[in-house]
């Protein structure tokens, strides 16, 4: 026997879309709604079962583009009386949330959870680059709330030195990795290239990769 409260995954969706007109391109509520309700399929619940959603909580965009998602994405899906969370900035969210309301559910806290996210960064790199913004805004009445704190992700030192952004911190990372392992530029150049090849092998078996092309570890790792 399953105890009723065994945290289950019960349904998954999920959406890229490539090539849209520009008069008719997906936002990121466009795209959770679609992967909602394909998780919906998946899990052969009907709409009306998420009247029963307890929690949604959505991974922050890296630019949030409304004042509430969550509650949004919760009122598009007929979920009102969910609770609606926003994660802070942070690639660690998706996995905290699965052990978070794995925890939750056992626990008897919560009973359905829909966690959802999107980015629509090429379609709105595609309305800058035709003299647009992209207005993706939905107004509310109240702000999202943060499932958990919002820490910063700076120290004020690291930003007084323009040391804050990825493009600088993360090369920084991976010289101190090189020298770690004691590596040439180029030898550490060459592993990057093994590791990434693998991952670009997996991304060309898959419908939603956005680069779905396997590459050799030379080819990645030269310039």
């Amino acid at each position: 026997m399953i105890d009723d409260a065994t945290p289950i995954l019960i349904g998954q969706g999920q959406k890229t879309v490539r090539g849209e007109p520009l008069d008719a391109l997906s936002t990121p509520l466009d795209l959770m709604l679609s992967a909602a309700s394909l998780a919906c399929e998946d899990a052969e619940l009907l709409s009306s079962s998420l009247q029963n959603l307890s929690d949604l909580v959505v991974v922050k965009s890296f630019r949030e583009p409304m004042r509430n998602t969550p509650r949004v994405l919760a009122e598009g899906l007929g979920a009102s009386q969910a609770r609606c969370w926003l994660t802070p900035d942070g690639g660690n969210a998706p996995q905290y949330l699965v052990n978070h309301y794995a925890q939750a559910i056992a626990l008897g806290e919560s009973q359905l959870v829909l966690l959802a996210g999107a980015e629509a960064i090429d379609n709105a790199r595609r309305l800058i680059k035709d003299g647009q913004k992209p207005n993706w805004s939905i107004p509310t009445k109240d702000d999202a709330q943060y499932l958990y704190e919002d820490r910063p992700m700076v120290t004020p030192q690291e930003r007084a030195h323009g040391i804050w952004a990825a493009s600088s911190v993360y090369p920084l990372f991976e010289n101190a990795l090189r020298g770690f392992y004691g590596h040439s530029i180029e030898a550490h150049q060459l592993e990057m290239g093994k590791l990434f090849s693998k991952f670009s092998a997996v991304a060309a078996k898959s419908e939603y990769a956005w680069f779905p092309v396997e590459r050799s570890a030379h080819e990645i790792a030269t310039a």
